[in-house]
């Protein structure tokens, strides 16, 4: 749902276009992650949760985004389909990535720690 809310804020098709944020991750920095790391709490169990104060999805009935005035105020306006893409929306997607992979490593580090196991696989994407 973060991936979705944030397809969406940077002016794409949620559930859709989620490729074309990811691409767009590839032309921007890390300048967002310590704002990004505001949304998702990690937890020391190894589970993670989303900071609902900067959502709306899971109370969207009538709203027309996954994002709440929150989200705004710590990222700024939301870009329409058709605006140009700026160098904020390249930030904003590559350190969304960031936080992604980020969460991606403590849940396989928690899984590592509580099987024990050696050797785990990953596979999905771009993780090290």
């Amino acid at each position: 749902m973060l991936y979705a809310a944030v397809t969406q804020y940077l002016g794409f098709e949620m559930l859709s276009d989620e490729y074309k944020v990811m691409g767009l991750a590839l032309y921007g920095g890390d300048s967002l992650v310590p704002d990004f790391r505001r949304l998702v709490n990690l937890s020391s169990n190894g589970f993670y949760s989303l900071n609902l104060d900067f959502f709306q999805f899971h109370e969207t009935f009538g709203k027309t985004s996954y994002v709440s005035e929150k989200f705004y105020k710590l990222f700024g306006p939301p870009r329409k389909n058709r605006d140009p893409v700026d160098k904020r929306h390249q930030e904003i997607a590559s350190s969304l990535q960031s936080l992604m992979k980020d969460t991606a490593i403590h849940l396989i580090t928690h899984l590592k720690r509580v099987t024990q196991e050696r050797e785990l696989c990953y596979s999905g994407g771009e993780l090290l």
